[in-house]
């Protein structure tokens, strides 16, 4: 992968995430919700950029150091991450003893995290920076595991908990979070000490935060959120044109391919996303909400429709009767006398 270009890609993340997280904080400053998730993205734009320079040529000890940063910022990750999820849709009475206790064992495990009790005895295989493992990697682990569960058992609770908006919320929130964890965990934390995970691969879970980051911050600032249902198709819609479109650049990027060849190559995919990524996502969200949604409907279509067949109409009525069976076709109403006078 070109360096240059695989770092502006990465800078880009950092800068995203750190903009989802300012938007939710400005909507209200004083909310912890909104708090908690600024500071959640701060750490998620640091860690993003550590677990990037860790792995390029930038020396040993460079590399070592950014790889100590990504596991400095990984507790504070997950601190800020169950601290929203406790506020989250409401803020959450918590107690000063159990907020003293996470923030201690974070502190504990960041810095641990700048000795070997964690990872150590770097070197760098097939250009993949290795670590083994120190005493405190199994604590170090558990704790995140831990509170990770423990913040989606929460937001699922809340699936449960509430109605309407906080319920389609929470919901956002969840999912959003399902993508990114199962991830993260699987190629950044468990796979890694199982079998060797080339770094374009392992970059994977980099790029599947943005899908959390991105939900969340439009649960937050959403006013009118819609059913649930229609959460979980655009989820799945917009989950096929991400995984499509970073898949595109990571299998071209691990072909071995001339400097210019590289750069020419990533921008005319830039260009082909830019004009395809929208069409992709109708391509899948419009079959599934007509398939799995009740009452679902394109309204851009029923308008045309309409308008269409109301060309030739003269009298009131008639316009009333095409109207009302157009809507009660479209739409599922079962009562439209109201339209036609009928009572």
């Amino acid at each position: 992968m070109n360096i240059s270009f695989a770092f502006i890609s990465f800078l880009i993340m950092a800068f995203v995430s750190v903009i989802l997280g300012s938007i939710v904080f400005l909507k209200d400053t004083k909310r912890k919700r909104n708090i908690y998730f600024f500071l959640l993205t701060i750490c998620i734009a640091v860690w993003i950029l550590a677990n990037f320079l860790e792995n390029e040529k930038i020396g040993l000890f460079w590399s070592s150091l950014a790889l100590r940063i990504d596991f400095i910022a990984a507790p504070l990750v997950s601190l800020f991450f169950i601290l929203f999820c406790l506020n989250f849709p409401e803020e959450g009475k918590i107690p000063k003893s159990v907020i003293a206790g996470l923030y201690l064992l974070t502190s504990f495990f960041c810095i641990a995290a700048t000795t070997n009790l964690i990872v150590g005895n770097f070197v760098f295989v097939h250009e993949k920076l290795i670590y083994s493992t120190g005493n405190l990697y199994l604590p170090y682990a558990l704790f995140h595991i831990f509170l990770m569960s423990f913040g989606a058992l929460v937001i699922l609770m809340n699936l449960f908990k509430y109605k309407g908006a906080q319920r389609t919320q929470s919901a956002y929130v969840f999912f959003g979070f399902s993508f990114s964890a199962a991830t993260i965990l699987a190629l950044n934390l468990i796979l890694e000490q199982i079998v060797f995970i080339p770094r374009e691969i392992a970059r994977f879970g980099i790029y599947s935060l943005l899908v959390f980051e991105t939900l969340t911050a439009y649960a937050i600032t959403k006013h009118e959120l819609m059913d649930i249902r229609v959460v979980i198709t655009r989820a799945m819609a917009y989950g096929v044109v991400v995984f499509s479109l970073v898949a595109s650049f990571v299998g071209f990027n691990l072909l071995k391919l001339p400097l210019a060849v590289g750069i020419l190559g990533n921008v005319l995919l830039g260009l082909f996303w830019a004009y395809a990524a929208h069409r992709l996502r109708e391509f899948v969200q419009t079959p599934l909400e007509e398939k799995w949604i009740t009452g679902w409907y394109d309204s851009d279509r029923l308008i045309n429709t309409i308008a269409r067949k109301l060309v030739p109409v003269m009298e009131r009525q008639e316009a009333f009767e095409i109207t009302a069976d157009e809507l009660k076709s479209a739409i599922k109403i079962k009562k439209v006398d109201i339209l036609t006078g009928s009572e």
